[in-house]
């Protein structure tokens, strides 16, 4: 949580600043933020995307129960 709002606000303030403010390691900042997304949280994502695109396609209204899918 505190790498995540280190992140957000990276470009306001100097990411050491921060990191000593909210005690973590720079360095750890850094592994977590070059490291890719774990599966779940793409798995997630690609999952967002999905319910977005069918809402859209449904502008709101109560989906039919073929278009949930499996």
């Amino acid at each position: 949580m505190k790498y995540a709002w280190i992140r957000r606000h990276e470009a306001d303030h100097a990411v050491s600043l921060m990191c000593r403010l909210l005690s973590v390691s720079r360095s750890g900042y850094y592994d977590g933020r070059d490291r890719p997304a774990p599966p779940r949280a793409q798995a997630d994502e690609g999952l967002l995307k999905a319910i977005e695109r069918i809402y859209d396609d449904h502008k709101g209204q109560r989906l039919p129960a073929d278009d949930l899918g499996p």
